[in-house]
């Protein structure tokens, strides 16, 4: 099994927020990242041109404490009518404040 597979499958982190909007969902406080999760995908979206998207999904795919936060991996598809666009965001955040780092990327479908 490869590493990105052990940890979905072993982490309690199989997060996916089906996004009808721009507006992120909440991640809820039984996730020890939820602060974290929520200023990462605002950070995610607000980078992102989601005009014209009919439906916006987030999936964590890794997640890692370190001694500032949490490092999370998000993988987003943006669909609309013609098109399905992805991207994968590398995201350091600490509570709910701006996150400290993000990379975003976008993936060829």
């Amino acid at each position: 099994m490869s590493d990105r597979n052990s940890s979905l499958a072993l982490a309690p982190i199989a997060v996916a927020f089906t996004l009808l909007s721009a507006a992120p969902a909440q991640a809820g406080d039984d996730l020890p990242f939820a602060a974290e999760l929520d200023s990462c995908v605002t950070a995610v979206n607000s980078h992102l041109d989601l005009g014209g998207a009919d439906r916006v999904r987030h999936l964590v795919s890794n997640t890692k404490r370190t001694g500032i936060g949490y490092v999370l991996t998000i993988e987003t598809s943006v669909f609309s009518d013609s098109s399905e666009r992805r991207y994968e965001a590398y995201c350091v955040a600490r509570g709910g404040s701006t996150p400290l780092k993000l990379r975003i990327e976008e993936i060829k479908v």
